[in-house]
């Protein structure tokens, strides 16, 4: 319990006599994240017979434990008010600040029965083999990739909805050097929302950008020809089949990293706004199985306390696409989230390939 927050909301009473509805309409790394709890609440709690789960189509794969009669589509919502028992319609996220002061398996289940997540359920539910799309299979074979050659392949997420979750692009480029003097090859995969209609746009202000506007595009170009550029092409189900055949993740927390603990490929990861102990996925009954976290230490005077800001600070309503110490605490100074150095990322590489 040392690292659960105190809770923001009021919990709710299941009732027996309802009907209920989990809206699950917050981003990628949310509904992955919230996976663990809700097989619990469908096969502990409140079992199936009243349940449904409004998804988008689009991730229904990622919902593979629940029964295809228990899913919903959003705009059929609206047909349940017909219904002669009562329908108790529950959003699966309210305020991201208060979602990042704890677990989201402790969250989650708070918010909607007053729990928490017992540990024998924490495991993130792992999703069965994909199979390799035509489409895929496709864009491999024109680059000269086949399935056998991911075991020497790491997948490398490189859009990101904020300036906060973007790689350093210096620091990527010698990411990738190293890799291919490992013998491994790096496979970019992402969508950039300005270029393509990915699957799971949401709106303009929560658009994923590969080099966003803060880094420098030409400089992004280069990097995405130093390996496997699968960029704007892949769908959400074939990242998940690259993850599950492929031989390491190296990224930036953010969607594609969650959805990749639904396969056990081993990962390094860096955290900038969140503590990985608030953030990272139970696999094979252990917090953490086969993630390397990293960040930054927050020694420098001038930018001391913004390491894990929004995990620590707590500030309600803040959408946190741009700097809060600038923008509210301090708008003299141009803050931004302190690069995670190279060394680091090639330590961590190196014990994950030993």
């Amino acid at each position: 319990m040392n690292n659960f927050c105190a809770w923001p909301t009021k919990p709710r009473t299941p009732k027996t006599n309802q009907l209920f509805v989990f809206v699950m309409n917050g981003f990628l790394g949310d509904q992955c994240s919230a996976l663990p709890t809700m097989k619990w609440i469908l096969n502990d709690q409140i079992g199936l017979e009243n349940t449904l789960i409004a998804i988008r189509p689009e991730l229904e794969f990622i919902y593979h434990f629940v029964p295809k009669k228990n899913l919903i589509r959003f705009e059929d919502l609206n047909s349940l008010n017909s219904l002669p028992m009562p329908v108790n319609i529950l959003q699966q996220f309210t305020q991201h600040s208060e979602f990042m002061k704890c677990h989201p398996c402790d969250y989650y289940a708070f918010n909607w029965f007053g729990k928490i997540t017992p540990h024998s359920w924490r495991n993130i539910p792992q999703a069965p083999q994909q199979k390799i799309s035509k489409g895929l299979e496709k864009t491999l074979k024109s680059k000269k990739i086949s399935p056998m050659d991911l075991n020497h392949a790491v997948i490398i997420p490189v859009a990101s909805r904020t300036e906060s979750k973007s790689w350093n692009l210096e620091t990527l480029t010698e990411i990738v050097a190293y890799l291919k003097q490992c013998d491994l090859t790096p496979i970019f995969i992402g969508f950039d929302d300005r270029e393509a209609k990915s699957e799971y746009v949401t709106d303009e202000n929560h658009m994923a950008f590969i080099g966003n506007t803060h880094d420098n595009k030409r400089l992004m170009s280069i990097i995405l020809k130093q390996g496997v550029d699968l960029t704007n092409t892949t769908t959400l189900k074939d990242c998940l089949y690259l993850f599950q055949n492929s031989r390491l993740l190296i990224g930036m927390e953010g969607g594609l990293a969650h959805l990749a603990s639904l396969s056990s490929i081993p990962m390094i990861i860096g955290y900038t706004l969140v503590n990985p102990i608030q953030r990272m996925p139970w696999r094979n009954n252990s917090q953490g199985w086969g993630i390397t976290p990293l960040s930054v230490a927050a020694s420098d005077p001038q930018n001391s306390g913004c390491k894990f800001c929004m995990t620590d600070w707590f500030v309600g309503g803040w959408q946190w696409d741009q700097c809060y110490r600038h923008h509210f605490v301090d708008a003299r100074e141009k803050f931004t989230c302190k690069n995670i150095p190279f060394e680091k990322w090639k330590a961590a590489i190196n014990e994950a390939i030993k």
